[in-house]
This record gives C-alpha cells, sequence and structure tokens, in this order.
C-alpha cells in the first residue's frame, strides 16, 4: 500500500516538475550545490523515510517527529548539513531539467529495487513451504517408527 502511493507521489512530482518548463539558463552545478548523483541518493532516501513515516496505527503528530527524525539520520549518515541540503534543493529547483533527470532516476531504482524485492519474498516463502514440507513428512516417519510396535523374538 505504501509502495503504491509512494509512487503515485513520486509520479505526481516528476509531472509537475514536467510542468514548470525545461527552460535552465545554466545546467552547470556550481561548487557548494551538492552534486547530482549524492543528491539523489538523499532524496531517494528521504522519500522511502517518508513512506516509513507513514504507518498506519500512528497519529499525526508521531508520524511528523518520525519524519523528521529519519531525515535528520538521512543527512547525518551523508554527513551533509540540513542548510547544505536545502540550499542545493533549490538550486535543482531552480533547474527542473535536472531535477526531473533526477526524479527519472529515482523512480527507476526504486521500480527495480520493488522488483528485486518482490523476487526475494517469493524465494523466501518458497523456501519456507519446502522446510514446511519437509518437517512434516520427518515428523510422520519418525512418528511411524514410534508408533511400530516392537516384537522381539523369543528363543
Amino acid at each position: 500500500m505504501i509502495a503504491i502511493d509512494m509512487k503515485y507521489t513520486l509520479f505526481f512530482i516528476l509531472f509537475a516538475f514536467g510542468l514548470l518548463g525545461t527552460s535552465c539558463i545554466s545546467e552547470e552545478i556550481p561548487e557548494d550545490v551538492l552534486p547530482q548523483e549524492q543528491m539523489r541518493a538523499i532524496l531517494k532516501d528521504f522519500h522511502l523515510a517518508n513512506a516509513m513515516a507513514q504507518r498506519p496505527g500512528r497519529d499525526l503528530e508521531a508520524r511528523k517527529s518520525d519524519r523528521e527524525e529519519l531525515y535528520s539520520a538521512i543527512l547525518s549518515r551523508y554527513d551533509i548539513a540540513r542548510k547544505t541540503f536545502f540550499d542545493s534543493y533549490i538550486f535543482y529547483l531552480d533547474h527542473p531539467r535536472i531535477l526531473n533527470d533526477m526524479y527519472a532516476k529515482i523512480v527507476e531504482e526504486l521500480n527495480e529495487q520493488s522488483t528485486v524485492e518482490q523476487e526475494l519474498k517469493y524465494d523466501l516463502m518458497q523456501k519456507q513451504k519446502k522446510k514446511t514440507f519437509k518437517l512434516k513428512t520427518e515428523g510422520q516417519d519418525s512418528l511411524a517408527k514410534i508408533n511400530k510396535p516392537t516384537v522381539t523374538p523369543k528363543p
């Protein structure tokens, strides 16, 4: 459910940036702006954190608090100050073509990640089925051995 909401959110963001236009005066990224690869990784982590914070059963304030903690942890992980991130984000908002390309890659990565996760879940389910079947058959064999009357021949 969360993955579907996240896909629609990302699609909407991409659509909105497409509507903003593609007119950019300069495509050069200044030195004080985070590089595209790093910014993309942070944005992707932010969107995943946002999805995690939206778990059901939590009130609005708890969700907001969770999201802020996750955002802080992400920036700390990348060793980026909030101001640096927001200044970079503003730059990319002013350059929608670059931001649109970053979000296209984010959506692609999330779709690939979702596919891999689904394959891993399927493999895990198959292994669990085999293990359960094996345990059931082992239990039957061992029970059959236990329930067999043992008769020792008399000399």
